[in-house]
C-alpha cells in the first residue's frame, strides 16, 4: 500500500505541484519508520538486532513487487484479461520413477 501511495503522490505532484511533492516526501519517510518498527518487533520477539534489521528491510523491499503484482492484477481485471497461475515446482518423471 505504501509504495502505491508514494507513487500516486509523485504522479500527483506533476499536476498539483509542490504540495503533492511534499506529501510524497512525508510518505517516503514512513518507509524507513515502518522498517524500523518491524525490526523492533522482531527484536522484542527474540531475533538478534542485525537479523531483525535485515528482516525489516527485506520485508519492506518485498512490498515493491507485491504492489506491482496487485496493480497488474487490477489492470488485467479492468481489461477483461484472466490471471495466470505461476507454477514454481515442476515434477520431473523419468524412467518410471517419480522424483
Amino acid at each position: 500500500m505504501l509504495p502505491a501511495l508514494i507513487l500516486a503522490a509523485l504522479l500527483a505532484s506533476r499536476l498539483a505541484g509542490p504540495a503533492a511533492l511534499a506529501l510524497a516526501g512525508v510518505l517516503a519517510l514512513a518507509w524507513p519508520a515502518k522498517m524500523l518498527q518491524i525490526a523492533a518487533s522482531r527484536h522484542r520477539h527474540g531475533l538478534g538486532a542485525r537479523l531483525a534489521l535485515a528482516s525489516g528491510a527485506l520485508l519492506m523491499i518485498g512490498k515493491f513487487p507485491e504492489c506491482l503484482g496487485v496493480a497488474r492484477f487490477y489492470r488485467n481485471r479492468l481489461l477483461g484479461r484472466g490471471s495466470q497461475l505461476i507454477e514454481y515446482k515442476q515434477v520431473i518423471v523419468s524412467g518410471g520413477e517419480h522424483g
